[in-house]
């Protein structure tokens, strides 16, 4: 096996995710900037003026999504803005049952573009000892949001999900790491 590095530079980089064409991108939690990997460059699309953790892509309709921790939602780029001023962002999602988010970290679409992410805040606001972190599904088809685990989670932060089976994993950790682990059943990604 060999490593390739596709890129250097950024200060604080994670949450990367490819687009449609294959083009990778990802952000900086530190500055605020989303790049994408173009000849082996890091290449500055546009800055949040937040603190972005996470970028994917929703697989049917292409738009790019973001977690950002200082805006405490998660944001789409609707399209750039003619003047070159940078990208139109809209907030998707920003609060549930009108309680603001603490701060989304990670996130992921099915192939449907029903999109999973986690909501922990800033490290530290989350803990085991009084754990605050949920995780929450908005489905593709009505625009309905739901928690998958409500206020009981130690600052989750990462993603994964798998084809094979349907089972999504999420990364908490504040101590000691631990792997939380739930089936997604099709009851539970059936949405009313």
């Amino acid at each position: 096996m060999s490593v390739t590095k596709l890129a250097q530079g950024g200060t604080a980089l994670s949450g990367g995710a490819f687009d449609k064409k294959g083009v990778f991108h990802l952000c900086d939690s530190q500055t605020g900037a989303v790049y994408r990997v173009d000849n082996e460059e890091l290449v500055e699309m546009f800055n949040t003026h937040g603190q972005p953790t996470a970028v994917d892509f929703d697989p049917v309709s292409g738009a790019m999504h973001i977690c950002d921790l200082f805006h405490q939602s998660i944001l789409r780029v609707e399209g750039f803005s003619e003047d070159g001023g940078g990208p139109v962002l809209s907030e998707v999602v920003k609060e549930f049952n009108r309680i603001p988010l603490q701060g989304p970290h990670s996130l992921a679409f099915d192939r449907e573009g029903s999109l999973y992410f986690t909501d922990g805040g800033a490290l530290g606001q989350s803990t085991l000892a009084a754990p605050s972190g949920s995780v929450f599904a908005v489905s593709c088809e009505h625009s309905v949001m739901q928690p998958m685990a409500l206020s009981s989670l130690a600052q989750p932060s990462g993603w994964a999900s798998t084809a094979l089976s349907l089972s999504i994993f999420v990364l908490t950790h504040q101590l000691s790491p631990s792997l939380f682990s739930t089936s997604l059943y099709q009851e539970t990604t059936k949405f009313p």
